[in-house]
């Protein structure tokens, strides 16, 4: 009987044990105290004693694309519209690159614009780089500028900030490269604050009219009085409508002479509208200059 007993007060104190461990052990496992679950810090405004692991040999880095205005200041590029081509941006250092792709290794991350912010524990270009992607301190390096050359041109780089936290000492070299697009000269130290970037300029399309493709000269406005009978009346106006479409020199119904004859040639000048707007009229008084709601004479 006592056998049974104390077999029994056994079998009880090892199963509030085992019930005891599994509780201990998974709060403990819930914790996460046995390795970091917290977050690694991308900015240096994000580094707490919360976040991952402490910063061996931190660098800051900031990257901007600016674009110069016609009013000749600078405001910061947006490059997320619909004639913009995202892929075609981005950046690149001397190990973090896509070799004889052409494009960007890094791409911009602060939303549409073209900026670029990390703050990392290595002397890397990247938030969580290969081994191979991490420099020594000491190391110099350069970065690329992918954009889209077809709509833009790079008129300037520049550095703003290449210094020490500790000192202040500046760590940057002379730019040697004569690229626009490739700022050389950087050379890496730990804990530092790296700020730098490019401004490029919109390329002006220009729009050519028929006329300043056959080199023209501008256009001499003749009278509408196609006929000689000193009216302007519908028969000129038939005159200009027989001739409607054709192209080239000394046609009859080309009265604003820019070697065609439509109702849209050059901005606010129509031949048909010459003709109407003198329709029923005396020529006694010559006309001038056609504009684009009527005659000024």
């Amino acid at each position: 009987m006592k056998s049974t007993a104390a077999t029994s007060v056994l079998l009880l104190s090892l199963l509030i044990f085992i019930t005891l461990t599994l509780v201990i052990g998974a709060s403990f496992l819930k914790s996460g105290a046995f390795l970091s679950t917290l977050p690694r810090a991308e900015t240096i405004d994000n580094v707490t004693e919360n976040t991952y692991s402490l910063p061996l040999c931190p660098l800051n880095l900031s990257v901007y694309v600016n674009e110069l205005l016609g009013n000749g200041k600078e405001a910061a590029l947006v490059i997320d519209d619909e004639d913009a081509d995202v892929s075609l941006w981005g950046l690149s250092d001397t190990r973090h690159m896509v070799s004889g792709s052409g494009r960007a290794a890094i791409a911009f991350n602060r939303g549409q614009l073209a900026r670029y912010a990390m703050y990392a524990s290595e002397l890397a270009f990247v938030p969580f780089p290969e081994a191979n992607e991490v420099y020594p301190e000491g190391a110099a390096t350069n970065l690329k500028l992918y954009y889209d050359s077809s709509q833009y041109d790079v008129v300037k780089k520049e550095i703003k900030l290449c210094t020490t936290r500790e000192t202040g000492q500046w760590l940057c070299e002379a730019d040697t490269n004569g690229n626009l697009d490739i700022i050389s000269g950087i050379k890496l130290g730990c804990n530092m604050d790296l700020d730098l970037g490019w401004v490029v300029k919109k390329r002006r399309i220009a729009v050519q009219n028929d006329a300043t493709i056959m080199n023209t000269v501008p256009a001499k406005f003749k009278t509408c009085d196609l006929n000689d009978d000193s009216a302007c009346n519908t028969i000129d106006l038939l005159i200009v409508i027989e001739s409607y479409g054709r192209r080239g020199n000394n046609i009859e119904g080309d009265i604003n002479n820019d070697l065609r004859v439509d109702a849209l040639a050059r901005v606010g000048h129509r031949d048909d509208q010459a003709v109407l707007a003198r329709r029923g009229r005396d020529l006694d008084r010559p006309l001038l200059v056609l504009g684009g709601e009527g005659v000024v004479e």
